[in-house]
């Protein structure tokens, strides 16, 4: 039995970032295993089990390895969502768009994305995005089971980050995490800027 809005389906409406209820847009269709955001398959797993799954990649590889292959999970994860948001919840306005990114992570339970700063002026190719990550739940399973680290850990959270917001802008863009509760700072922070700017990485 699918349980959902079919008004939601259908690409008629301009999506306003206030209005947006994910709950209104997941398909639930247990008789064939699957659950839908839309057209497009989702998967709801443990957050234990993710982080477990961290721990492995750096037994096996080392913590950069880590770090490499979930920032690249992220960015290709974020250039899909900003393309499957603007084909379809058509939002309302460039700004919305754009805040999709934080709103969507905060609803799946990832992090509470909270953006603080945005400003950018596509024609003259400057961009910059500020804000904090709370309950990141990369940075509360990596102290869970691995413990303490020295740098920033939400690595996944800021490839996303780099993939929705370059996506979004048509430049390449980077995320950084300047502060990061898993080396024991008091909130995980993200700054998002053209990629250039940040110098090497």
């Amino acid at each position: 039995m699918y349980l959902y809005l079919p008004f939601f389906l259908e690409r008629k409406f301009h999506m306003k970032i206030n209005e947006f209820n994910f709950k209104d847009h997941l398909v639930f269709n247990p008789e064939e295993g699957k659950l839908l955001f839309h057209d497009e398959r989702m998967i709801i797993m443990s957050a234990e089990a993710f982080g477990l799954y961290m721990r492995e990649l750096i037994n096996i590889g080392g913590a950069q390895l880590c770090k490499i292959f979930l920032r690249r999970l992220g960015e290709s994860t974020g250039r899909m969502d900003a393309k499957s948001i603007k084909e379809r919840l058509n939002p309302d306005t460039d700004l919305d768009w754009l805040a999709f990114g934080p709103v969507i992570h905060t609803w799946e339970g990832i992090v509470k994305a909270v953006p603080e700063q945005i400003d950018y002026d596509r024609d003259a190719g400057t961009f910059i995005m500020k804000g904090t990550w709370d309950n990141s739940f990369f940075a509360e399973q990596y102290l869970k089971i691995i413990g303490p680290s020295k740098e920033a850990v939400c690595w996944m959270l800021t490839g996303y980050a780099t993939g929705y917001a370059s996506e979004f802008f048509g430049r390449k863009l980077l995320c950084k995490e300047p502060t990061c509760v898993a080396k024991g700072d008091e909130r995980c922070r993200f700054e998002i800027r053209l990629g250039n700017e940040w110098g090497d990485d």
